[in-house]
């Protein structure tokens, strides 16, 4: 926990001065000639910090999605399952609160509703890719091994069940972060890293990521779940 909230501080100190959900100059650190789905991932993301009710401290990655007037945050349900306080933490530092409103178990994802929208980041658009194939560029920006907003690009290698593999880079830390396609469409949500190998063989792929399918998330269904937590 102490070496979580050092390097927060250390990493991401409070800004005095927003941008509007438009703008995008604090934010200009990205390539402007990557695709549309890069600069979704990079530009939405958020660290998920939750405290789980044996008071043990998470660090994850989500992302920061509209659907017309609402403001939502997605991750993956291992992320926060079980937690008696999660908290949406910005670039800036800037933090609000979120609570879980709705679940899928088989295919780990969870949809967030936060008590205040976000300042420093962009919402993406929700809107889901429905004709994912093996050999398609993906993208994702997450914290793996607390780098913070490491933004990384990979292939869809196979498709199990409900689930895609990719090859794209991540690491512990990277769970929750959302996977775009080169369009900005969303893909799917980082279920979990295999970074096993036999000892003394070489590492052609040195970890494979499972991605929980996000195809039967309608927008209709969140905009529910959101509504539904207000009464």
């Amino acid at each position: 926990m102490p070496k979580i909230l050092l390097l927060l501080m250390m990493f991401l100190q409070p800004h005095e001065m927003p941008i509007s959900e438009t703008d995008s100059t604090f934010l200009r650190a990205i390539d402007p000639r990557v695709s549309k789905g890069a600069k979704r991932a990079y530009n939405s993301s958020v660290i998920i910090h939750s405290i789980l009710k044996d008071g043990t401290p998470a660090l994850g990655s989500g992302n920061y999605f509209k659907i017309r007037n609402h403001r939502f945050i997605i991750t993956a349900l291992h992320v926060v399952d079980g937690a008696k306080r999660i908290s949406i933490i910005e670039r800036s530092g800037d933090v609000v609160f979120a609570k879980v409103v709705l679940t899928n178990a088989s295919k780990d994802f969870a949809v967030l509703k936060i008590n205040e929208k976000l300042t420093y980041t962009e919402p993406a658009r929700y809107s889901v890719d429905e004709t994912t194939l093996i050999g398609q560029p993906v993208y994702h920006c997450g914290h793996p091994n607390e780098t913070f907003f490491n933004l990384s690009q990979g292939i869809i290698t196979n498709i199990e069940d409900n689930f895609f593999i990719t090859d794209a880079s991540a690491w512990p830390g990277s769970s929750g972060s959302i996977v775009f396609s080169e369009s900005g469409k969303v893909i799917g949500v980082i279920s979990a890293v295999n970074v096993g190998a036999p000892y003394g063989l070489p590492q052609i792929i040195p970890y494979l990521t499972r991605i929980g399918m996000m195809r039967d998330l309608s927008p209709n269904k969140i905009v529910e779940a959101l509504m539904s937590s207000e009464n």
